[in-house]
């Protein structure tokens, strides 16, 4: 397939998230390209619209080379929407290539603004949209003639320029180590079944604020846990432990020993297959912290991230084994922090401790999502993760 020819002046709508707007542009512009950002001054639904198009000229500027400005456009009534779209259109020295994007902004901005250019640019005129379903570019070069090029950037787009994008920063504490894996190893093994899973939860809930360890008579399906840490730590006494832990008690280990073993194991899955399935970026434990300027932050976590070009996968881990409606909310409260971020190309999985993910998938696809956005893995995949995520991957990542 050809390359995507370039246009001299690309208009690009801006919408409640700016990251498709980003790609298109690194896709449809180069260092000659004149690019106007047209958006509404304000849009009370999601954020401050202007203050979106504001990091996004920063970044264009920064990554394509080119010369960007921002045009408040509008988002409702036609007769002002025609005729800012006409002053910029008047701005355009004649004989220049025009490309309007209209993967962002409303709908009334799209029809009432390509009504216009189309009456305006006689010749030399493109369309296109980033269709997030298929992560394909369509190019409407004439009536006739549509182009289509898969969003497959040449550089992936850095964790750190999507944050930016909405006016954040990588939080301090995110990782990209698994540190205790040998132990999450172990505590998969006893959550195998119902009763391991109860009596690692009556251990922590009863003896680890106490700085108990777990003994073979009281707990004695929890025997691979013990012996995962005589192999780590030398003395196998609860201070021992909590210094293997970097805490100097034992009690004050259990966030981790409540769950977040979970996502040190889904973490190491991931990374393991960064190459496999050209991940980057892979990360456990994503907090945003917000740039200054952002006045109205949204605190939101994420448990663990990769990306894949441009596209975000976010994993919510919960140890719980109960297909309740708090396994439900978290899957849900994932779904929207990762779409906050990327967008609709964004897909989000949920691993727990239950039996039954398909009930928990098939009631998702029945009453909220398609099965393509949101998918959930239960206790059973949980020793071969590794192969279930490569399938997910694969049939979700961009180019499939």
């Amino acid at each position: 397939m050809s390359s995507i020819k370039k246009v001299d002046y690309l208009l690009l709508l801006v919408g409640g998230n700016p990251l498709p707007v980003y790609v298109s542009a690194l896709m449809l512009a180069d260092e000659k390209t004149q690019v106007r950002l047209l958006h509404s001054p304000e849009d009370k639904a999601v954020r401050n619209v202007a203050e979106l198009a504001q990091m996004l000229k920063t970044s264009i500027e920064n990554t394509v080379g080119c010369k960007v400005e921002n045009v408040d456009l509008n988002s409702i009534d036609r007769e002002n929407i025609r005729r800012e779209i006409e002053g910029v259109i008047n701005q355009i020295p004649e004989g220049k290539t025009v490309g309007f994007n209209y993967t962002g902004g409303t709908k009334p901005m799209v029809v009432y603004s390509i009504r216009m250019l189309e009456e305006k640019v006689k010749n030399g005129l493109t369309l296109s949209y980033l269709n997030a379903q298929d992560k394909t570019l369509y190019v409407e070069c004439g009536r006739r003639h549509i182009e289509q090029y898969p969003a497959k950037l040449e550089k992936p787009v850095p964790l750190e320029i999507i944050l930016k994008l909405h006016g954040y920063k990588p939080n301090e504490t995110l990782g990209h180590e698994a540190k205790f894996i040998a132990i999450a190893n172990a505590i998969i093994e006893i959550c195998q079944s119902d009763k391991g899973i109860d009596q690692w939860k009556h251990w922590w809930f009863h003896q680890l604020p106490k700085n108990q360890l777990p003994t073979i008579e009281g707990y004695p399906l929890l025997v691979p846990f013990m012996e995962a840490l005589e192999n780590e730590v030398n003395d196998l006494t609860p201070d021992a432990v909590a210094n293997y832990f970097g805490f100097e008690k034992l009690s004050s280990c259990a966030h981790w020993l409540d769950g977040g073993w979970l996502e040190e194991y889904v973490f190491s899955a991931v990374k393991n297959l960064s190459t496999q399935c050209t991940l980057h970026d892979c990360g456990i434990n994503l907090k945003p912290a917000p740039l200054v300027g952002n006045d109205n932050p949204k605190n939101f976590e994420i448990d663990v991230f990769a990306l894949q070009n441009y596209q975000l996968f976010g994993i919510s881990c919960i140890a719980s084994k109960k297909e309740n409606g708090e396994v439900k909310k978290h899957l849900f409260e994932a779904y929207m922090r990762a779409r906050q971020l990327g967008g609709d190309e964004a897909r989000v999985a949920l691993v727990y401790l239950g039996d039954a993910p398909q009930a928990v998938q098939d009631e998702i696809d029945r009453t909220w999502l398609p099965s393509n956005a949101l998918k959930v893995f239960g206790r059973n995949e949980l020793p071969d993760l590794r192969e279930y995520l490569y399938k997910w991957f694969t049939q979700n990542m961009l180019g499939r």
